[in-house]
């Protein structure tokens, strides 16, 4: 019986995989990841219908939702899908933050959940790649960054701001920053001065120790990548926070909402606090790289005039972001102003202008970046 089942698994396997892997795709290297996973697919077909062996069967199982869970966020990562424009902000990210960027391709999974911005990280399959090259000597160069982003914003460009947190959990999962300071948190019990901000420690003798360590790093975690994003958009994603979990309290896995909006308020305004002090030290330490604002000031007289802003740097890029939301918080009135528009613009209007304009100026930013690249290269 088992032996038919996981037949019948690499059947839908197979079904899936022929839809997948005809598809064009915008970065060469995740071209050869799918020139992989379809020798991958080969391997565990023949094998499995030439009669692997029972103790086998769980391995392989393992082999086959793998390439499954490949093929979910591959086949929204093809050409006429992914959002390429943030994905190429995100990607100047990794370029400061990681030396082996290159190694990681961050790919996109559209989900129908309007509030469905998460990451799954790369590194939580690395057991699996490594059975993978035992027994089938394929080896994978490059790691998926996975991110799932809500389907029917995928190109909101004032909403997506949050992939930059979600980042930053990556870099955090990569360095191991937020655990090794409530490590050494837990080590010294120096639990006065962290306690505002970690409520976790209010329940220690309370809780089981490491409910209590999970809490704290949970927390940890998400200051981290509340921080981690501000470098490069301010508050953006914090506005957008506010308003969907305004004024949540604290819980198991996140700090209250009033309390990551004032740390990174407090980040921002370079203002000193015990657990920005902490991920700050801990930060510059593992990963040799501070935390600090990495974005510049963007003049808002082109999209004011409704055309897209000249971007000259990536910092600029980050900047269109913070941009976006201080047009449409503070600066809607000059738009019709500037513009002489009599009669104001529905909001559904504003907003898709907005979107257009930042996604052009990111657009052009991209063209202008190629053909430097191609120029210098001829």
């Amino acid at each position: 019986m088992e032996h038919k089942l996981i037949e019948l698994h690499v059947a839908q396997l197979e079904k899936a995989w022929k839809k997948v892997k005809t598809c064009s795709f915008h970065d060469k290297r995740l071209q050869e990841h799918v020139a992989l996973l379809d020798r991958l697919f080969n391997g565990i077909k023949e094998k499995v219908n030439n009669g692997i062996d029972l103790s086998k069967i769980e391995v392989y199982k393992r082999f086959i939702d793998f390439t499954f869970i490949n093929i979910e966020f591959i086949d929204s990562s093809t050409l006429n899908l992914i959002p390429y424009e943030i994905i190429r902000c995100l990607e100047s990210v990794l370029k400061e933050w990681l030396p082996d960027f290159e190694k990681y391709i961050i790919v996109t999974a559209l989900r129908q959940n309007v509030y469905s911005y998460s990451i799954s990280l790369a590194s939580s399959l690395e057991a699996v790649y490594k059975a993978i090259e035992e027994e089938f000597k394929i080896v994978f160069p490059c790691r998926l960054i996975q991110l799932n982003i809500p389907k029917f914003l995928s190109r909101d460009y004032l909403a997506n701001v949050v992939l930059y947190h979600e980042i930053g959990h990556f870099i955090d999962n990569q360095y191991k920053i937020s655990k090794t300071i409530v490590k050494g948190i837990l080590a010294t019990k120096k639990y006065d001065k962290y306690k505002d901000y970690l409520p976790a420690i209010e329940y220690i003798g309370k809780l089981s120790d490491s409910e209590v360590e999970q809490m704290m790093l949970n927390h940890t975690m998400e200051y981290f990548a509340d921080i981690f994003a501000s470098q490069y958009i301010g508050d953006s994603s914090g506005n957008f926070l506010n308003y969907i979990a305004k004024d949540a309290p604290y819980s198991f896995t996140h700090p209250a909402t009033k309390m990551r909006f004032q740390i990174v308020c407090d980040f921002m305004e370079k203002k000193e606090n015990s657990i920005i002090s902490a991920l700050q030290t801990a930060s510059t330490s593992i990963s040799k790289n501070d935390l600090q604002l990495r974005n510049s000031t963007l003049s808002p007289d082109d999209f004011l005039n409704l055309i897209p802003v000249e971007v000259n740097s990536d910092s600029e890029l980050h900047s269109l972001f913070v941009l976006g939301w201080e047009i449409w918080f503070n600066k809607i009135k000059e738009i019709h102003d500037v513009n002489q528009i009599a009669i104001p613009l529905e909001n559904n209007k504003l907003y898709l202008i907005i979107n257009s304009l930042i996604e052009k100026s990111i657009g052009n930013y991209i063209v202008k970046e190629n053909w430097t690249y191609a120029t210098k290269k001829s």
